[in-house]
């Protein structure tokens, strides 16, 4: 049955990407537990061939008067037939250095920079950025339950494999809405974890997203509003 589903999603992906509206805004709740952090924006554009979100969290309360607690995430790149190419990604806390990675995919190079200081490594044939990777499945449904790949937080490069857990139902402050699950796979107890749950009827746009830390902490991003327009 899951064969199944995969093989229908492949079907109905790249037209419902198609169809899908060139600007996308996504406002999330975020807690910590069942602490509120306050919320976060996410804006996806696109015009066919190029792409670029911009992420944002909006601290509240006492966590805003942490500096480090607002973060700001962009990622723009390509569009292709195999999903999402990205170019650059950039990652700032509070008024720290940001931390950027460069993507070269003619030389297979990817560079890392912060403060002045830069560094680079191969790039893998499959590889994102931590943003652009919940985006991913809008434009590319990976092929069968299993989808392994190297990922950039803006400073490391890491391999990843996601395992597709199947649909849900999910219940969020938009009402109940129609699922793909998607966790990752954690060789020990203690590695982070992440899971994604992807709306297939809003083209599977991430709607619910949960990190685990390595002390079991768990961090949430869950949808309570999607907007669409053009972009500007």
């Amino acid at each position: 049955m899951r064969l199944a589903f995969v093989l229908f999603s492949c079907l109905c992906l790249n037209a419902a990407a198609a169809e899908m509206p060139q600007r996308v805004t996504i406002v999330f709740d975020v807690n910590r537990g069942n602490f509120s952090l306050g919320t976060g924006t996410e804006v996806l554009e696109t015009n066919g061939s190029s792409y670029s979100i911009v992420s944002q969290t909006h601290p509240t309360g006492i966590v805003a008067l942490i500096p480090k607690a607002k973060i700001r995430r962009e990622s723009r790149g390509m569009i292709t037939s195999q999903g999402l190419r990205p170019q650059q990604f950039l990652d700032q806390r509070g008024k720290d250095e940001p931390a950027v990675a460069k993507f070269d995919w003619e030389k297979k190079r990817i560079t890392f920079e912060r403060g002045g200081n830069s560094q680079s490594e191969a790039l893998p044939n499959i590889a994102y950025d931590r943003l652009c990777i919940a985006y991913n499945f809008v434009f590319h449904q990976p092929q069968g339950d299993d989808f392994q790949f190297s990922m950039t937080d803006g400073k490391h490069l890491s391999d990843y494999r996601y395992l597709m857990v199947g649909k849900e139902i999910l219940k969020t402050p938009m009402g109940e809405v129609q699922t793909v699950h998607w966790t990752k796979q954690r060789e020990k107890e203690t590695d982070r974890g992440a899971d994604l749950w992807l709306a297939t009827d809003q083209y599977y746009l991430p709607v619910r997203i949960v990190f685990t830390d390595k002390d079991g902490s768990r961090y949430e991003q869950v949808a309570k509003q999607i907007s669409y327009g053009t972009s500007n």
